[in-house]
């Protein structure tokens, strides 16, 4: 029987089809993208393979059941580590086209709300297991 739908458990599935969706797009569409940032086709063809990868995990992750939230934790860390990365890419000088930027900021606030939607997941999740109260303490003995 498929488990329950859980906060984190839609976090996930979104984040695994954004991903996938987003993968299959730059390749697909790897040379017009390419143009629009100035960018070599071949890397946004590989950022998007990268992406189908990711979304793999994604998917296998949330397919568990329980959810596996070590590997949420991986996937929500990783989420962080693309906002920061793309906006160095965005802050940084002749990186790219502004139309490659202002897609890639675009994205990067997606997956950005994405990472907020799992980090909150992921602390309920924690609270709920160490029994943990609404106030944030925990119980006493």
């Amino acid at each position: 029987m498929p488990h329950e739908p859980t906060f984190l458990l839609v976090t996930l599935t979104i984040n695994a089809v954004f991903s996938a969706v987003s993968g299959a797009l730059l390749i697909a569409l790897a040379s017009p993208i390419g143009r629009l940032g100035d960018l070599p086709e071949v890397l946004v063809a590989s950022v998007g393979v990268s992406l189908l990868s990711f979304a793999a995990f994604v998917g296998a992750a949330a397919r568990r059941d329980p959810v596996d939230r070590g590997a949420a934790l991986i996937i929500t860390v990783a989420d962080f580590a693309w906002v920061v990365a793309a906006a160095a890419i965005i802050a940084v000088p002749d990186t790219m086209r502004a139309g490659g930027k202002a897609v890639l900021g675009a994205l990067s606030a997606f997956v950005l709300v994405l990472g907020l939607a799992e980090a909150k997941a992921l602390r309920s999740h924690q609270a709920v297991d160490t029994g943990a109260v609404r106030e944030g303490t925990a119980p006493t003995a």
